[in-house]
């Protein structure tokens, strides 16, 4: 893809904050009582999937790949019966009554694997390329005779990007970016619904002011490696020190033609020449591919994770608990920018058996001290009678 045709095109889905979600999948984690575990990956997907492609358009619907033989696979069509083959043949479309006309995502897709242990799946599940690196998976198990506690963490590193970025401190302190990617309510404690609104509008207005000056950044480079074949009037390190006096001259104005605005800035046509001439030069950047693709469109990635524990949950950084001790987390690519986002929770389980063996403990403990106490009674009267026989 052309940098300048992205350019134009996500500074607009940026700031009209139209975002096409990629990956939109359901990711089911149960912890069992014995430590094992069971992972499940759902989602929606078209024909073309079913028939065996692993990408549809450049979009992946799972972070796994789907080998049969490591993993359960079942899906539903529409809402259809339960089957097990996978992938299907252009024969059974006939079979499973598909409609090859319809464009939309009509199959649920499950895919499910039983683990000995959280540890395992550490080296089996793969990365995902819209979620950074892998993550990584633990479980702490205490066992405290009459409660064994579980404590289960998912660890998603921060995203490491090969460009020079600007800084997001450039636009948002700390605390205003902590809330703006990771959701840090505490600092709009006090406010009413009217503040929130208008605070929000101004972190949104900010935080789009730089992703458009990362952009620029992006695109001004390219004619700063490429000066020397500019006609310009300025030196080299003067026309570095303009990025950004030209950029802020722009204000909150959207900027869909750089060349145009630097034609304009220096009185010249060399811009607008050299791109059309160098079309080349302006392919999409592959190693920043990642960095544009989440966040310029920062809910491309959406992974649905729900966690069920042994016992009762104690406590967890989820947003949602429902009443089947069910617990939930969205993770998306704007919560690794900051930092590590780690997912966690502990719950505990009541062991019955170390109840009952207490209490068994007691009975007999007491038995023995009623039991001792009655026949040292029966000795002393033993003694007293023998020695009055005597006398």
């Amino acid at each position: 893809m052309k940098l300048k045709h992205f350019l134009n095109l996500i500074a607009l889905s940026a700031i009209m904050s139209s975002c096409e979600t990629i990956l939109n999948i359901d990711v089911f984690t149960e912890v069992y009582p014995d430590g094992s575990c069971r992972k499940v990956f759902q989602n929606r997907v078209p024909l073309s999937f079913m028939l065996g492609e692993k990408f549809e358009n450049g979009q992946n619907y799972f972070p796994q790949t789907i080998d049969t033989t490591q993993w359960d696979v079942s899906w539903k069509y529409k809402d259809g019966n339960i089957n097990t083959k996978y992938p299907i043949q252009q024969s059974d479309i006939e079979h499973f009554k598909i409609d090859t006309a319809s464009l939309d995502n009509d199959f649920e897709l499950t895919i499910s694997k039983h683990f000995d242990s959280v540890d395992e799946m550490n080296s089996f599940l793969s990365t995902n390329k819209y979620c950074g690196t892998q993550a990584s998976y633990t479980l702490k198990k205490q066992f405290r005779w009459f409660f064994t506690y579980y404590t289960y963490t998912e660890l998603y590193p921060k995203l490491n990007f090969k460009t020079n970025l600007l800084p997001i401190s450039n636009y948002l302190d700390e605390h205003e970016a902590e809330y703006w990617f990771n959701g840090n309510t505490q600092l709009l404690t006090g406010m009413n619904g009217i503040e929130i609104n208008e605070f929000c509008q101004e972190l949104e207005r900010k935080y789009n002011r730089w992703i458009r000056h990362l952009l620029w950044n992006e695109e001004y480079r390219i004619y700063v490696d490429n000066y020397d074949r500019l006609q310009l009037n300025i030196s080299k390190s003067e026309f570095i020190s303009l990025s950004d006096t030209i950029f802020n001259q722009q204000g909150d104005m959207l900027i869909l033609d750089m060349s145009h605005v630097l034609d304009k800035y220096f009185d010249t046509k060399q811009f607008s020449e050299f791109i059309n001439q160098n079309v080349s030069l302006f392919d999409y950047d592959e190693t920043n591919g990642d960095f544009f693709e989440l966040f310029l469109n920062p809910q491309s990635v959406v992974h649905n994770n729900t966690l069920k524990l042994p016992g009762k949950v104690l406590s967890g950084n989820y947003y949602q608990l429902d009443n089947n001790g069910l617990m939930s987390w969205r993770v998306t690519p704007a919560r690794v920018f900051l930092k590590d986002y780690t997912v966690y929770a502990k719950s505990r389980k009541a062991n019955w058996w170390a109840f009952t063996v207490s209490l068994l403990i007691v009975f007999a403990a007491m038995y023995s001290v009623f039991f001792i106490k009655k026949n040292k009674v029966l000795l002393i009267q033993y003694i007293f009678v023998s020695l009055c026989k005597k006398i």
